[in-house]
């Protein structure tokens, strides 16, 4: 199993026995000692079982495994919860957040199989071309005016570009929302009982890879102790971190919170920026493969044209 997968399957066992009220310490006994477990989810079992017993807290036993290396985030999360006393409900969502990056990777695996596809087959296209007509690719420079080399050789280049526009368009689509994390998270502590400012501070570390966010949480979480309203905090970081959308949203929901005790803005918000996600995201995938069999097509023409073409009507110099 993979480091990813051992956390994964050890956070969703935990939060479920722990849902049924099984104590931390059987809880992970119980994990190791399963039929099911593979020998580094026994290894990573044994290793926690023994920090527990020395008196040490979950979350410092998690931060300084060796089997598993837990990312700093998920300590975080796991230390704000033996504070807060909600442990086994952050072992849920810790189960669900790593579920949805897993979902998101595969989805970005799965986008790629078609332009890879694409890729393929024009390779072997064009290798079918260089070895069945070398003739007309022998001579000719590489400009586009002077022959099949030339063309060939630009409307390659012009796939390459389109495959790998397409590749990372794909990755910012499929890959999670960085802000959307963040509302999730403080979403999830404040409605558990942790206050904001401790809640900013375990959000730090989910965000980090976002620099300019990471600054926007420390700024927000800096102006709230000098007493600025949370609305403005954070709409005005948001903003500079460069989630307008986000910002604006978010300060809609603290107004309707005003009259509405019940609401937790920070969920809220997640929920609204993951559906316009989602619709962004089922549009691009929509597109990606018209857009690249075009672009296929184009190139196959260009190359027919200068290898059979030519052939058929006993020479040519090509477009």
């Amino acid at each position: 199993m993979t480091e990813s997968a051992v956390q994964l399957g050890f956070t969703s066992r935990l939060s479920e026995l722990m849902a049924h009220g099984v104590p931390v310490r059987k809880a992970v006994r119980d994990i190791g000692s399963a039929c099911m477990a593979g020998q580094k989810m026994q290894s990573l079992c044994a290793e926690i079982g023994r920090g527990l017993e020395e008196g040490r807290t979950l979350s410092s036993v998690l931060a300084s495994c060796a089997t598993v290396s837990f990312p700093r985030w998920y300590t975080a999360f796991v230390g704000a919860a033996e504070q807060s006393g909600c442990v086994g409900e952050t072992f849920s969502f810790l189960s669900e957040t790593m579920r949805t990056r897993h979902k998101a990777f595969s989805s970005f695996v799965s986008a790629l199989v078609y332009p890879a596809v694409v890729m393929v087959l024009c390779f072997v296209a064009s290798v079918w071309a260089v070895c069945m007509y070398p003739a007309y690719f022998a001579n000719d420079s590489l400009t586009y005016e002077n022959g099949a080399a030339g063309s060939f050789f630009l409307s390659g280049v012009f796939l390459l570009c389109a495959v790998f526009f397409s590749v990372l368009v794909l990755k910012l689509v499929t890959q999670p929302n960085p802000c959307v994390s963040l509302m999730h998270v403080l979403g999830f502590l404040t409605g558990n009982g942790t206050s904001l400012r401790e809640s900013l501070e375990c959000a730090v570390p989910v965000v980090e890879k976002n620099e300019r966010l990471c600054d926007a949480v420390l700024e927000i979480r800096e102006r709230l102790l000098q007493g600025e309203p949370v609305e403005k905090a954070f709409s005005e970081q948001l903003e500079y971190a460069g989630f307008g959308s986000a910002a604006k949203i978010i300060a809609s929901h603290v107004a309707f919170a005003q009259s509405d005790s019940e609401s937790n803005v920070f969920e809220r918000t997640a929920k609204t920026l993951t559906q316009k996600a989602e619709k962004l995201r089922a549009s691009v995938l929509s597109c990606e493969q018209p857009v690249l069999l075009c672009c296929a097509a184009v190139y196959m023409v260009i190359l027919l044209k200068n290898t059979l073409m030519p052939y058929l009507i006993g020479g040519g110099t090509g477009i």
